[in-house]
């Protein structure tokens, strides 16, 4: 059996690779990329528009409020 070997990403992240692991030498979660290839191009297109879905309500929950609209009288 042998050990698994030590990549670091570029920002200095040690990520390890071995047999029956499920990360590639860059970080890259191989069973994620799996399950993508076996959607199909509709399921892919919904699993894309609920992720924009998601990060538009992400932004407009960190936009700054302009100073006048508090919702204090």
């Amino acid at each position: 059996m042998s050990l698994p070997e030590r990549h670091d990403l570029p920002d200095g992240t040690p990520v390890y690779t071995g047999a029956g692991d499920p990360f590639d030498r860059n970080g890259v979660d191989l069973t994620l990329v799996d399950a993508m290839l076996a959607m199909t191009p509709a399921e892919r297109l919904g699993w894309l528009e609920d992720a924009l879905a998601l990060t538009e309500m992400l932004r407009s929950g960190l936009e700054t409020p302009s100073a006048g609209n508090h919702g204090r009288p």
